[in-house]
């Protein structure tokens, strides 16, 4: 008797410490079966799922390949959720229609199409949909290039309600498009509008109806969609505000609830690109993030409490993360980007207790998607290379397997089940990385 109920005193103790310091695992996938990828960086927004067995090495082609099917232009990437995969495109540059489908991602069959018109003109990279869906249950929220918020019934892609997003006042949206991708928080959805002729900064959005829950005061951002995390058993959504946000600082948690800042954190340097979201690790109550496209990588530590005033543990001015975003794994922090146009892009791997450059290599790619699962890295390289690495890499970067899998890619692509989807401006495709 005396055993049973010191073993439940060590439960509760454990329980009450876990409780007190505040954060809970949102973005934490450890072990447990990841069946769907329903939104930008995966089920958990961290690009790690859990679950399958993985192949350590493929055949000299690659993968297996499932099936592939033709696609619009885009670099909104693929979800999948609840039995149905859904892609954004449009019609090609300068094409007349922005197009949604829903596809069968066992078959690769159509199960619907809805389309839009869209008189966006292409600029530089973005010629269609950049934001990545956020599916919610038998829902799916999409973004289009020219602000055009929408959503849709998952099984028929009826849509149930839209939103037109106007930032008149903010030229860099109007020269790059709609591209912050929606997150969704319990029934709401949330964006970050970042639109100064509104005022606001994040907006959410009731799930069921598209009426306005709350707004934050107005920020800028350019590119960055926002994180999330749990305090005190509340989740947090984490964003990233290039010129700060008065009184708070250029790093912020808002509660998912009412849009009131939770805690904040001032980072220093100049801020003109915020395009990595915000990374939030609960085993070591860090957020990782890169405050301007240019660098440098902060690991900021949060209060014990996960409320007030958040510090920076330690910044690295020489990895930064461009277009790329963070990937935790296996208790390493890894990275892909470049300090400032021209220079060489670097994959590295970092200590993300103190910043510490474990190794680091010159790459070509000016992109690379990172994804976690299975004690594996997954890479998607932006000329269509599909590598596989150790992620026990403290002693160095460790090459298992490597295969050309599809032309020029910068979209996120979309994993579970051990089914990558990957998509170009050409093709969708559906790989098999557990090598049955």
């Amino acid at each position: 008797m005396r055993l049973r109920e010191l073993g439940w005193f060590f439960i509760v103790l454990g329980m009450a410490l876990f409780a007190a310091r505040g954060f809970g695992a949102a973005a934490d996938s450890k072990g447990a079966q990841d069946v769907d990828w329903p939104q930008f960086l995966g089920p958990h927004r961290n690009d790690v799922v859990e679950g399958t067995k993985l192949a350590s090495q493929w055949p000299a082609g690659g993968p297996r390949l499932v099936w592939k099917v033709e696609c619009g232009v885009g670099i909104s990437g693929p979800v999948v959720a609840n039995g149905v995969l859904v892609l954004m495109e449009r019609n090609g540059k300068d094409g007349p229609d922005e197009i949604t489908r829903g596809i069968d991602p066992k078959t690769g069959r159509e199960l619907w199409k809805t389309s839009v018109p869209c008189t966006w003109h292409t600029k530089e990279y973005t010629f269609g949909p950049t934001s990545t869906p956020a599916i919610a249950k038998d829902r799916v929220v999409c973004l289009g290039i020219g602000g055009k918020l929408r959503c849709q019934a998952l099984t028929t892609g009826k849509v149930l309600w839209e939103k037109d997003i106007v930032r008149d006042k903010e030229p860099d949206w109007r020269d790059h498009g709609f591209v912050s991708s929606p997150l969704v928080v319990g029934n709401r959805v949330i964006l970050a509008v970042c639109a100064q002729a509104w005022g606001k900064g994040l907006v959410a959005w009731e799930l069921s109806d598209g009426k306005e829950a709350w707004s934050t005061p107005y920020f800028q951002n350019y590119g960055g969609s926002p994180g999330v995390m749990t305090v005190a058993g509340k989740p947090v959504v984490v964003a990233s505000a290039e010129a700060g946000i008065r009184g708070a600082g250029n790093l912020v948690g808002f509660d998912a609830g009412d849009g009131k800042i939770v805690w904040s954190a001032s980072l220093p340097g100049n801020s003109n690109c915020n395009i990595p979201t915000p990374l939030f690790v609960a085993d070591l109550g860090m957020v990782f993030v890169g405050i301007n496209g240019d660098g440098p990588t902060f690991g900021v530590k949060l209060p014990p409490s996960g409320q007030g005033k958040a510090e920076v543990a330690w910044q690295d001015p020489d990895h930064v993360a461009y277009f790329s975003n963070y990937l935790y794994y296996g208790g390493l922090l890894f990275g892909h980007g470049y300090k400032a146009h021209g220079s060489p892009p670097k994959f590295y791997c970092l200590d993300p207790k103190t910043g510490t450059t474990l190794w680091d290599q010159n790459t070509k790619d000016e992109q690379r998607c990172l994804l976690g699962s299975d004690g594996k890295v997954i890479e998607l390289h932006d000329n269509g290379d599909l590598v596989l690495s150790d992620a026990n890499a403290r002693g160095g970067y460790r090459q298992l397997s490597r295969a050309k899998v599809i032309d020029k890619t910068w979209c996120y692509p979309a994993f579970c089940q051990g089914k990558l989807f990957i998509r170009s401006n050409t093709r969708l495709i559906c790989l098999d990385l557990t090598g049955k």
